[in-house]
């Protein structure tokens, strides 16, 4: 007997496929897992990076994924929603984006975590018990870098170096340094 897929039927299988790895992957997890992008010094791409997660887990997922603004003194991650909003971008209706304040934020984390599949958190700024309070419910825990001036010197490539003999082969880095 001789079958014929359709492109429906693959559709179907892919997401069947999804939702398996899905269930399989967060199984072992107690309600929502909890992503804390942190780091005490501003400037290392902690908003964009919390941002870009949480999209992930709302659109690519398609879990309902809360995004938590911790830092209290910017809100640039809520500031972002707000302008987003207001510009008639389209929010996925799988997001939510909240923002400090919260009297405790562990606390505040365990109280959402029936109610989402994802909860990612932007703990910035300076605030060190507010770091703290995120990360002890952080299934992962993501600390973005940025690289002084000094630094950014090091990373020059050898071939804008003087005097510097060329790579003998084209290497490819699989990390791609902008400033």
């Amino acid at each position: 007997m001789h079958h014929t897929f359709h492109f429906q039927e693959i559709k179907h299988v892919n997401e069947l496929t999804r939702q398996k790895t899905l269930a399989k992957t967060t199984a072992h997890v107690w309600d929502a897992f909890v992503i804390v992008v942190a780091m005490l010094k501003g400037g290392t791409g902690k908003t964009t990076s919390a941002w870009f997660i949480a999209l992930y887990y709302a659109v690519v997922l398609g879990l309902p994924t809360l995004l938590l603004d911790a830092d209290k003194d910017s809100q640039s991650a809520y500031d972002w929603f707000k302008v987003a909003q207001a510009a008639g971008f389209e929010i996925p209706e799988t997001l939510v984006v909240e923002r400090y304040p919260f009297d405790d934020i562990a606390e505040y984390i365990r109280d959402k975590r029936a109610e989402f599949g994802a909860i990612v958190v932007d703990a910035g700024g300076g605030n060190a018990k507010l770091f703290h309070e995120a990360v002890t419910e952080a299934n992962r825990l993501i600390v973005p870098l940025a690289p002084t001036k000094i630094e950014r010197r090091k990373l020059v490539a050898p071939s804008t170096r003087p005097n510097a003999p060329p790579p003998a082969t084209p290497a490819r880095s699989p990390l791609t340094w902008s400033w």
